[in-house]
């Protein structure tokens, strides 16, 4: 089982994966105009994104799926998973987003060397946007998370 921690408790730290701030990578030319592999983050965040967005604006949601609250572990199971990569455009703000099953949407910023990743939140059904290729987190994703069933 993977290994969680923070680089510190400001809006622009990191979470930590197993010591390493990449939870997945997008590889070069998946998408349009990537042409270099695409670290993705979670920062600490705040309001707006990152971790204390997500716990602040989808709290309850994810304490059903990860009793402990744990977003980086939540996170990390997600991108464990398949789904569309879809591009977004909302508000000027270009991004990415995932929809992973079971029933959730990862948006994702492109900071320039990374993408941040800005929220996860429950999505029955589709996300708006124009699909441009398939996301393979059990390829992509660092320590793939495999739920293990006896």
């Amino acid at each position: 089982m993977p290994t969680f921690t923070q680089t510190g408790t400001g809006k622009y730290d990191y979470w930590l994966l197993d010591g390493g701030k990449t939870f997945s990578t997008i590889p070069a030319d998946t998408l349009p105009s990537i042409s270099t592999d695409m670290p993705i983050r979670l920062q600490i965040g705040d309001g707006y994104f990152g971790s204390t967005h997500i716990t602040a604006r989808h709290g309850k949601w994810l304490e059903r799926y990860q009793p402990d609250g744990c977003v980086a572990t939540f996170v990390h199971k997600k991108l464990s998973t398949s789904g569309k990569i879809l591009l977004l455009e909302e508000k000027n703000k270009i991004g990415l987003a995932l929809t992973l099953t079971p029933n959730a949407a990862l948006i994702l910023r492109n900071i320039g060397d990374f993408f941040s990743i800005t929220t996860l939140y429950y999505k029955k059904s589709g996300l708006g946007g124009e699909e441009v290729g398939r996301y393979t987190g059990y390829k992509w994703a660092t320590s793939p998370y495999i739920e293990r069933r006896r």
